[in-house]
């Protein structure tokens, strides 16, 4: 089984030369290492040499710069071996990674071997980064994936116009697929470029985000302005009758409330019955939105709509107040305590105050991660519709 290795790069030659290392030491070397170069030099060019005894590289320069997805898609288009693997330049293969997927893809009772990849820390920061975000346990990636080119043709070409998100995006397509895929119990690779700092890894969260949010507001669009508009909706619906006036009104409708929540309802139970499937890996996170955002609106309304008076004994001053702050202690508690916990890190690794400053800097990225994400949705879907209007003005 011949194999071919596809590495997309830019400007990155030192993390480049720690791959081809390891890829040289595999204990069954691919067929040929394809190098997608959109370095703005020639030093990853430069470096090939050194390894020519050992590794066949098919070496492609790039005129412009190629984005993640774009970089890929062209290795494909290159690729001669029946089967593919990827890696990315910080990357580093274990040396029984590729004998091993092989064998597994060999057996055929897979169709993709998908990348397992351990983070490793050496800083202090790193170290903090690595136990509350990253975590000590292998981590499935697109990176290390091993598959016939016959599937990945199958799956379809990973998004080209977005700088992030489109690995997820891939492995996702897989997940809902009836391809049959395997996840490694043992890392197949290793990355070393955790941020050295908080700054540097908020704005790595927020800009991923920021990219990554382009990706789900292109394919989920409609998803993502039902969300919106349901948001809308839940808010509005108590207070409609209040909104239009009086009863004589021909908007006043009795029992409004009663009625929306028995529409969506229903709704919510359809969408679930028909696409369950489809649902079902993203199901926690949808519940935990819904109840975050219900919590939020209950607070708002809970002094008017419960109590009439300052005196009563459901009055709650500053209850809104309290849930904000409430949701940032239990994030911060979940993010310096139980994940790192849960993601491999041991007592001694977060005691006795790492997991104060875990919990914290978890917080900002946090709300790093949630702006980023929200700015990119708002900008692409603001260029979606401003598109549409300007293709309607000029029909």
């Amino acid at each position: 089984m011949e194999i071919s290795v596809i590495i997309p790069t830019k400007d990155l030659p030192a993390d480049v030369d720690l791959a081809l290392d390891g890829l040289s030491k595999q204990r069954r070397l691919p067929s040929e290492v394809i190098i997608i170069d959109s370095s703005r030099n020639d030093d990853v060019e430069k470096l090939l040499s050194a390894y020519n005894a050992k590794l066949n590289f098919q070496y492609h320069k790039c005129d412009s710069v190629l984005l993640p997805g774009e970089a890929r898609n062209k290795g494909l288009e290159l690729c001669k071996s029946p089967v593919v693997a990827f890696l990315d330049s910080k990357t580093i293969p274990e040396i029984d990674w590729l004998e091993n997927s092989a064998s597994m893809l060999e057996s055929d009772d897979y169709n993709v071997i998908f990348g397992s990849t351990i983070y490793k820390a050496k800083t202090r920061w790193q170290k903090i980064f690595q136990a509350s975000i990253y975590g000590k346990k292998p981590v499935e990636t697109l990176p290390g994936s091993l598959l016939t080119l016959e599937t990945a043709k199958k799956i379809g070409k990973f998004a080209e116009e977005v700088r992030g998100g489109e690995d997820q995006h891939w492995r996702s397509r897989i997940r809902r697929s009836s391809l049959r895929y395997h996840n490694p119990i043992k890392p197949n690779l290793s990355y070393y470029s955790i941020s050295t700092s908080l700054g540097s890894e908020l704005r790595r969260h927020f800009i991923y985000q920021q990219r990554a949010a382009k990706t789900d507001a292109q394919l989920y669009s409609k998803i993502f302005l039902l969300g919106i508009s349901v948001t809308l909706l839940t808010l509005l619906a108590p207070n409609w009758n209040l909104l239009i006036g009086y009863k004589i009104s021909l908007l006043y409708i009795p029992n409004v409330t009663k009625i929306y929540l028995f529409f969506m309802t229903s709704i919510y139970g359809l969408i679930f019955l028909f696409y369950q499937k489809r649902l079902a890996p993203n199901l926690p996170k949808f519940l935990i939105a819904t109840i975050v955002i219900a919590g939020f609106y209950i607070a708002v309304r809970w002094n008017a709509a419960i109590t009439s008076s300052m005196d009563s004994i459901l009055y709650f001053p500053h209850i809104t107040k309290i849930y904000l702050l409430s949701l940032l202690g239990a994030d911060f508690f979940y993010r310096g305590l139980i994940s790192p916990l849960r993601k491999g890190s041991q007592l001694i690794d977060i005691m006795p105050f790492n997991w104060i400053i875990m919990g914290l800097a978890c917080c900002a990225v946090d709300i790093a991660k949630t702006l980023g994400y929200f700015i990119g949705a708002g900008i692409y879907l603001q260029r979606i519709v401003l598109a549409k209007i300007a293709k309607i003005f000029k029909s």
